[in-house]
């Protein structure tokens, strides 16, 4: 079985042609970017939520300390959701956007030939 030549340079010329779809939505890439942050950011936080509410809820048996960081933890866990949504929202939004406009080119392309 042989493996076709890639090039470095033909990858980057693929990448190229891919971004040309991409460029009108930079905008929403920013989003889209900003939403994967926040998730990680918040994802990464939970984490130490947990071990503030075992460490100092747990630990100390304080009712005071575990009912402020059950609520910590519970506004953690409902602004990853909202993060979520949002990076899925416009991940989706983004990706339809290109694949529509690779199928009307492909489209407008073919019927070009054709006529």
């Amino acid at each position: 079985m042989t493996k076709l030549p890639h090039t470095t340079q033909t990858r980057w010329q693929s990448i190229k042609k891919a971004a040309q779809f991409i460029a009108p939505y930079q905008r929403q890439v920013v989003y889209s970017l900003l939403a994967l942050l926040f998730t990680a950011t918040i994802t990464l936080s939970i984490g130490q939520g947990i071990r503030l509410l075992i460490d100092q809820g747990f630990a100390t048996q304080s009712k005071d300390l575990l009912s402020q960081y059950v609520v910590i933890f519970l506004l953690l866990v409902i602004a990853l959701a909202i993060g979520t949504f949002t990076r899925y929202y416009w991940v989706t939004w983004l990706g339809e956007r290109v694949i529509a406009d690779i199928r009307s080119k492909v489209f407008n392309g073919y019927v070009v030939i054709n006529c």
